[in-house]
């Protein structure tokens, strides 16, 4: 990365120059006289007296953090919530500084708030922010920062953003715990693991890694072991589309404790983990024989297509990240169930594409852009709920009179999208003309939870390595899928 950057390569040196100064530009289909500007000030529209740092400071004073948490109960998360309940409004006295560093307040908030006992879900919503949106991510952003330009602050930030979680929630007296506690621990130790990786010939990684590790085991890993083990049996069972983004997450998070600690056993259950989810997440809409026949899909949909334009690209993400993982373990875990991540990857470009242009031209047939202004969606009475997609029926809850396939709520989150590029095209020789023309409206990748930054870390390198039509014989060879098991307690 470092070389790359230093020499001017694009895109490692801009994606570079984003990472530590947290602006990202970008080009507007719908509009092309203007650029998208990402500023670090992540969601002004939104809420304009808080937003998550984009940045990637020297010191640790100049972010405002770490903020460990000691007991955690987490049931939602989201900064897109700030929507519906904004900080300042609940806690008036804890307005941000818009000239200061918006996260230095969070203590600040967290603790005006459990002193007037907000409710549950507010608190939760601020645990998520501490961990998820900030520190873990952070984390990582510090550990990328330190290779790509050499200086040891970064490095000892990002151990030190680390130590502090591990010492204060994996204290004897700590907890995590809520319904969403699996999926935010795995969104946080995913990239706290995959920072640890990128810092072993630190002078203090052993003891922090140690930590580390301890708190994973004691206060994670059982959390998302019961999760699977209870979604993994009913899908066994014949219950349908039982996995989603929650398993591709988990994948990650086990992929990266796996190596971090060098764990064959755990390595393998997150392989036939990674299996599974895509089998039955992508793989039964996205390649399966009779995809069509089943409300008409089309290949490359996924279990989670008609909830939002969020949540399929964090599958997408997580599990394009854990196959990288793998991949760097000479196992190939691209090539699942007939390279069907490559087939969601190309159709959910064209969604995105479509989205960001508002150009329902750009669809497949028989999809529409979801217009909240306008009939049916306009009509629906609160009192009784609203229009809304069933993942688990598939379904919408109110029966339309269209043979039309929404989509909602259409955005770019830098999900994995430049790694799978990397292998597809770069090292496969694969065309995804999809996939190729989104990264031109969408680069540099910037941090979002625990993906992204590929535009720095993998944009364009496999030419250095590999040429189109690499012959069959050269690549790692597909092992047998193992049986999924629950990660250990």
């Amino acid at each position: 990365m470092k070389f790359l950057a230093d020499k001017g390569t694009q895109p490692q040196k801009t994606a570079k120059e984003s990472l530590i100064s947290g602006s990202y530009e970008y080009f507007d289909p719908a509009n092309p006289d203007k650029c998208v500007v990402k500023t670090g000030k992540g969601y002004p529209e939104k809420n304009p007296s808080w937003f998550v740092p984009l940045d990637c400071p020297e010191s640790l004073s100049e972010y405002g953090g770490p903020y460990p948490i000691k007991h955690v109960n987490m049931d939602w998360g989201g900064v897109s919530s700030l929507e519906q309940k904004p900080l300042p409004q609940t806690i008036p006295a804890c307005k941000a500084n818009s000239s200061g560093t918006p996260s230095q307040t969070l203590n600040k908030i967290m603790a005006a708030a459990v002193k007037q006992k907000d409710d549950k879900k507010h608190l939760s919503l601020i645990q998520h922010i501490a961990f998820v949106e900030l520190d873990s991510n952070m984390a990582y952003k510090q550990a990328i920062a330190y290779h790509s330009t050499g200086k040891a602050c970064h490095a000892d930030n990002a151990l030190a953003i680390i130590k502090e979680w591990a010492e204060t929630n994996g204290h004897k007296d700590g907890c995590w715990e809520g319904h969403n506690g699996p999926l935010e621990g795995a969104w946080g130790i995913a990239a706290m693991a995959r920072a640890l990786e990128l810092l072993r010939k630190r002078p203090n990684y052993t003891d922090i890694k140690g930590k580390f590790e301890g708190w994973v085991r004691s206060r994670i890993t059982p959390k998302m072991a019961d999760h699977v083990t209870c979604t993994c049996k009913k899908a066994d069972a014949g219950v349908p589309n039982q996995l989603n983004n929650w398993h591709s997450s988990i994948v990650e998070a086990e992929m990266a404790m796996a190596i971090l600690t060098d764990d064959k056993t755990r390595f393998d259950n997150a392989v036939g983990l990674f299996h599974k989810t895509v089998e039955d997440y992508v793989w039964k809409w996205g390649r399966q024989k009779g995809y069509n026949e089943v409300n008409g899909r089309c290949m490359g949909e996924c279990t989670e297509t008609y909830r939002d334009g969020c949540h399929p690209q964090f599958g997408l993400g997580g599990l394009i990240q854990a196959a990288e993982m793998a991949w760097q373990q000479d196992q190939d875990l691209y090539c699942s169930n007939e390279y069907a991540l490559a087939t969601a990857m190309e159709f959910k470009a064209r969604v995105i594409r479509a989205g960001l242009a508002k150009d329902m031209s750009m669809l497949p047939p028989g999809f529409e852009l979801q217009d909240l202004t306008k009939q049916p969606w306009k009509s629906f009475d609160d009192k009784l709920g609203k229009w809304d997609y069933d993942t688990a029926e598939q379904k919408w809850k109110y029966t339309l009179d269209t043979d039309k396939k929404y989509l909602r709520d259409i955005s770019f989150l830098p999900c994995g999208w430049e790694i799978g590029y990397n292998h597809y095209a770069g090292r496969l020789g694969l065309p995804m003309t999809e996939t190729a023309e989104l990264l031109k409206l969408r680069w540099p990748e910037w941090l979002e939870f625990h993906w992204g930054l590929g535009s720095l870390t993998h944009g364009n390198t496999a030419e250095l390595l590999w040429r189109p039509g690499l012959p069959i014989a050269v690549l790692p060879k597909p092992e047998p899928k193992p049986t999924p098991k629950p990660p250990a307690p």
